[in-house]
Order: structure tokens, then C-alpha cells, then sequence
């Protein structure tokens, strides 16, 4: 029968001094705090691992968007380049154009 100083039998058997002198519980606390210390060090190891992960995948479209928004500057750029030296020619065809004519109309003055 259990200890009548005890509410109830669960409180009994935990606490009569059966085997190891009430030193059972301290080490039972400990073996589990070593297990839930192993599973937090693992769920914190798995963390920094997907964290890792996650920047490197970061860092990686980083660099994809910066690779692609050079090519288009260049595109851009080349693009530009295209009508300007399409218009500089324009403008000395047009220069050309404009001397000849002046040098036949000096031309026809001289001879009148």
C-alpha cells in the first residue's frame, strides 16, 4: 500500500527512496536534457545549413540579373552607337551635297 502522505500512487512511486537514493530522477533529467540538447544542436545545424543555402541561391540570381542587365546596357549601348554613326552620316552626306552645290553655283558665277 502507498505512503498515505502522498495524494496519490504515481507520487508515491516517483518519491519512495526505491534504488539509488532519490538520484534516479536527476539523472533520468539529465540523459533527457542531453537528448533535447542533441535534437536542438541538429535542428539548429539544419537551420544554418538551409539558411546557407537559401543565400547562395540568393546570391546566385543576384548575379544573373546583374549579368543579363549588363548585356542589355551593352545591347543598348550598341544600339545607340548604331544611329549616331547613321546619323553622322546622314549630316556629311548632307554637307557634301550642300558644297557641291555651292561650288556649281560659283562655278556658273565665274563663267556668266
Amino acid at each position: 500500500m502507498a505512503n498515505s502522505m502522498y495524494a496519490n500512487d504515481a507520487q508515491a512511486s516517483t518519491s519512495s527512496g526505491g534504488g539509488g537514493g532519490g538520484y534516479g530522477g536527476y539523472a533520468a533529467a539529465s540523459g533527457l536534457g542531453a537528448i533535447m540538447g542533441f535534437k536542438a544542436s541538429q535542428a539548429a545545424a539544419k537551420q544554418a545549413r538551409l539558411t546557407a543555402e537559401y543565400n547562395a541561391k540568393v546570391a546566385e540570381n543576384e548575379r544573373i540579373l546583374l549579368q543579363r542587365s549588363a548585356r542589355d546596357e551593352q545591347v543598348r549601348l550598341r544600339e545607340g552607337s548604331d544611329k549616331l554613326i547613321s546619323a553622322q552620316r546622314e549630316l556629311l552626306l548632307n554637307l557634301v551635297l550642300l558644297l557641291v552645290q555651292e561650288a556649281t553655283c560659283l562655278r556658273c558665277e565665274i563663267h556668266i
